[in-house]
């Protein structure tokens, strides 16, 4: 299996209204905050995609600086997934948004995880 990450600074806002796939996958997100100093905050997450019958998929680990958009492609053999994770500050909260997307691009689950402060 190889992990390729990838950390851009571009605004990026996740589209979560619809799934292309909601029967077939689910997203489970865990997801913390740390400190990197200086006043800049990481947020680490720990993301699972199950199959229709409960299968893991794939459970790749994202961390990422808070307002800055990471993404990391998990590739197994011929098989290949894209995670993308986005997190903000809002009203002292840290919002957290996960996609996941299949070879084609096709979004196959999506998750919003809120983190209190």
């Amino acid at each position: 299996m190889k992990f390729v990450f990838k950390i851009t600074g571009s605004l990026f806002l996740l589209a979560l209204c619809a799934c292309a796939h909601p029967a077939e996958s689910s997203l489970i997100v865990n997801a913390s905050i740390s400190s990197l100093g200086q006043g800049t905050d990481s947020v680490t997450v720990n993301i699972e995609l199950h199959s229709a019958d409960g299968s893991l998929l794939s459970a790749p680990k994202v961390v990422a600086v808070i307002g800055q958009l990471a993404t990391v492609k998990v590739e197994d053999g011929a098989k290949s997934m894209d995670f993308a994770v986005q997190s903000k500050r809002i009203n002292g909260m840290v919002i957290v948004e996960t996609v996941a997307r299949d070879a084609q691009g096709e979004i196959v689950a999506s998750a919003v995880t809120e983190i209190k402060q």
